[in-house]
């Protein structure tokens, strides 16, 4: 035998143990926790074991692992697995999701806290610093207001002659004590008229007492002439117009418009004009003064053109111009390239493979 006598961790040797288990027992995991000591025995096989006296004391059987199959947004079915503590949760229906409706007088639905509001664990209400926050000032506690609230009437008569007021009461009283005529406005003498243009009298109390229609002698009785005294009227013709008679009223007055020199016809083409080579439109040219009226008019004649005369041609890089015909220029002799058939070369033979160049 080789070895040292005791085995050692580190070292192979003799162990001597307590007893010989010859059944098969199945060897745990080494314990690493502190004050626990187990003999050492030798199972049927002649393994040194140690049996550890343990019962399972975890009473959790819940889940350990959630696992979300199947498709839609509602779990229309659930599965639990003991041994692997796997709940599995199947979705198999699609819900829409619900949208809170905003509140109003007829709809209960969700609001938004404004100021001046307390919320108190889902609570809403009003404080006395919330509507002294929302006045801007701190109302008085008491009533202030001193003013009558009442008012009444004793004695008699149809005047008032005194008044008193009672503070505790906030009661005016008023105390009639005198009796007096109602003013009644007198009749007048004067018939009644429609409208028109009257004269009127009144009476020692500056009341109407007549009322007359007003005639012409009355007016021509003020000074003012019956007929019109101005016969004569000035005619002055302004620019552009002529004045023909005497200028008296009960004469005849002619103003006429003065002519502009331009003799009255019709310009310009008289049908509508398809224009073509050669073709000769006449235009009027017309002059208009200050009021409006035309003092000239003078034909201008327009022929269209043939050709193009407006219209400017240059020829670019690569190009050459004839007239308003471009050509392309190439520098290469136009001929049959190499090669003109299918060739196949033998060991050291030669062919031709022209060689293309090619410009910006």
């Amino acid at each position: 035998m080789t070895g040292k006598l005791n085995a050692t961790v580190s070292e192979a040797g003799l162990i001597k143990v307590s007893s010989v288990n010859t059944s098969a027992v199945t060897v745990n995991a080494e314990s690493t926790n502190a004050g626990r000591y187990y003999s050492v025995e030798l199972n049927s096989d002649g393994k040194a074991i140690v049996n550890v006296p343990w019962s399972d004391t975890n009473t959790d059987t819940g889940a350990t692992s959630v696992e979300v199959t199947g498709t839609g947004n509602a779990i229309t079915a659930a599965s639990y697995n003991s041994t692997s503590r796997k709940l599995t949760l199947t979705k198999g229906a699609t819900y829409n999701n619900y949208s809170l409706p905003k509140a109003t007088s007829a709809v209960l639905g969700g609001v938004k806290i404004g100021d001046n509001i307390t919320v108190d664990d889902g609570t809403i209400s009003l404080t006395k610093s919330n509507v002294t926050a929302a006045l801007g000032y701190t109302p008085p506690s008491t009533d202030t207001d001193t003013g009558a609230t009442s008012i009444t009437v004793s004695g008699s008569g149809n005047a008032i002659t005194s008044a008193t007021y009672d503070a505790s009461t906030r009661t005016i009283t008023l105390t009639k004590g005198a009796t007096y005529n109602n003013y009644s406005h007198p009749a007048g003498n004067a018939a009644s008229k429609k409208s028109g243009f009257y004269k009127f009298s009144t009476d020692g109390t500056s009341h109407i007492s007549g009322v007359t229609a007003v005639t012409k002698a009355d007016i021509t009785g003020l000074g003012i002439p019956g007929t019109d005294t101005n016969t004569a009227h000035a005619h002055t013709a302004g620019a552009g117009l002529t004045v023909e008679g005497s200028g008296d009223i009960s004469g005849t007055t002619t103003y006429s418009l003065a002519a502009s020199g331009v003799t009255a016809g019709t310009y310009g083409p008289t049908a509508n004009v398809s224009g073509t080579n050669n073709t000769t439109i006449n235009v009027p040219q017309i002059t208009v003064d200050e009021y409006g009226r035309v003092t000239s008019i003078t034909n201008r004649v327009y022929t269209s053109k043939n050709t193009d005369v407006n219209t400017t041609y240059s020829a670019g890089t690569g190009l050459t111009l004839e007239g308003t015909k471009f050509n392309h220029t190439n520098a290469v002799t136009a001929k049959t390239t190499n090669n003109q058939t299918d060739a196949t070369p033998g060991y050291g033979g030669t062919f031709k493979v022209t060689e293309p160049l090619y410009d910006a």
